[in-house]
């Protein structure tokens, strides 16, 4: 018995059509990150999460992979912020010590 195209779904994994990958959040994972990086750490948290998603759905061929340079960027910006992010609120903890510790 042969398989018609209705008997597939959009994502199903021997679909190899490029019109039914999802499409890649490239950009939005960039943005992301760079805004984590820049103004608020908990987005480089959801960069981070995005992106090794996204990567992970490129790798196994559901995923448009066309944005996998942007999404790797935000990615790794992402990470980067989570680790900047870290260790200022350890920085703001030793103070908040410090100043308890001095009263």
């Amino acid at each position: 018995m042969t398989r018609r195209s209705d008997d597939f779904d959009d994502y199903d994994d021997e679909w190899d059509d490029a019109r039914h990958l999802k499409p890649h959040r490239g950009l939005a994972v960039l943005l992301l990150g760079i805004f984590g990086l820049k103004t608020c750490g908990l987005l480089g948290i959801v960069a981070f999460f995005m992106g090794r998603n996204d990567l992970a759905e490129m790798d196994a061929g559901r995923m448009d992979p066309s944005g996998r340079g942007m999404t790797q960027a935000g990615y790794i910006i992402g990470i980067v912020s989570v680790v900047l992010f870290l260790i200022a609120i350890g920085f703001v903890t030793l103070y908040i010590v410090a100043i308890a510790a001095l009263h």
